[in-house]
């Protein structure tokens, strides 16, 4: 008898700009470098198994699983894992809908890899119920995937059944306005109660943070970034910045902070501003001692080629 044909994958590519998706920013300011720590963990968990996708039903075991990565001095708690993967769904990092309805995470990111990582394979089967990318998307990566071969041969498109088993092209535009539109409303939502929050942070200061003040701020920090490093920042550094502002920081703190880095020379700027951002919020938010790394965030900057930050 011959072995099960495989399933999961050996390796799986990484995009070199991954950490600078803005789908990241508020998660890190929320977890810090939990985040992309932890969704660089899932990924694993999904390449290594199914392929394709992780079973989310327990939640309480997805996190032990995470957990097992994570061992060490200053561990998180599975509370905080399980509202972590809970965010990766809403801010989109994860299909929100499909998570919502069969407690599956997966991405149409995740299943372009997936398929093409597989398109020599001559056994490789999924479960429509959970599969993202219509038959074009398909088509436009191989041609020549057993995968596709499962949708052209009953007639769907192949994406999934529970919402998307369309077949014309009116459907397909019908469900892509749709998308578009909540994708419109939560991004309005999203920039109302930053307002408001901004607005009510301002007043209880007894300053009024105006879109003029905002610019003439970030148009400071991008100096002073230029300063310190010889380039100006990324954008998606940018709007970091913007949200410490808003969090209670001031441009003097923030500038400070690049000033701290650059005295270490750091070959990703944006990456250590970041690690000394996230102790300088904890002070501002009231934890005056200095948290210091756990373990598993030294060996991630370690990876990165990055000096631990030092408390002042």
């Amino acid at each position: 008898m011959g072995r099960p044909p495989k399933t999961g994958l050996d390796y799986f590519f990484c995009d070199v700009g991954w950490m600078a998706d803005s789908k990241f920013r508020r998660l890190k300011l929320r977890y810090g470098i939990l985040a992309p720590y932890v969704y660089q963990i899932v990924l694993t968990l999904i390449y290594g198994n199914k392929g394709y996708y992780v079973e989310a039903g327990c939640m309480e075991e997805l996190c032990f699983d995470i957990l097992d990565f994570l061992q060490g001095k200053n561990m998180p708690d599975a509370e905080t894992i399980a509202a972590l993967v809970e965010d990766f769904t809403q801010c989109g990092l994860f299909d929100r809908e499909l998570y919502e309805r069969e407690r599956i995470l997966t991405s149409r990111r995740v299943q372009r890899e997936f398929y093409n990582s597989t398109a020599k394979r001559s056994h490789v089967q999924v479960d429509k119920r959970y599969w993202l990318l219509s038959v074009a998307e398909m088509k436009a990566i191989s041609l020549r995937s057993h995968i596709l071969s499962q949708f052209v041969s009953d007639g769907t498109n192949g994406v999934s059944d529970g919402r998307n088993r369309v077949s014309d092209g009116k459907s397909t535009q019908r469900r892509q306005d749709k998308i578009r539109e909540e994708k419109t409303r939560e991004d309005q939502s999203r920039a109302d109660k930053t307002r408001e929050n901004t607005a009510e942070t301002a007043a209880d200061d007894g300053v009024m943070m105006t879109d003029e003040t905002m610019t003439d701020e970030t148009n400071e920090l991008r100096f002073a970034f230029r300063e310190a490093f010889g380039r100006p920042p990324e954008e998606s550094f940018v709007r970091e910045m913007q949200e410490c502002l808003r969090e209670g920081m001031t441009v003097s703190d923030i500038r400070h902070d690049i000033e701290r880095a650059a005295d270490r020379h750091p070959s990703h700027p944006e990456a250590y501003v970041r690690t000394i951002l996230r102790a300088s919020a904890q002070r501002v938010q009231g934890n005056a001692a200095f948290e210091p790394l756990a373990d598993w965030e030294r060996d991630w900057l370690r990876g990165l080629g990055l000096p631990e930050p030092e408390a002042e």
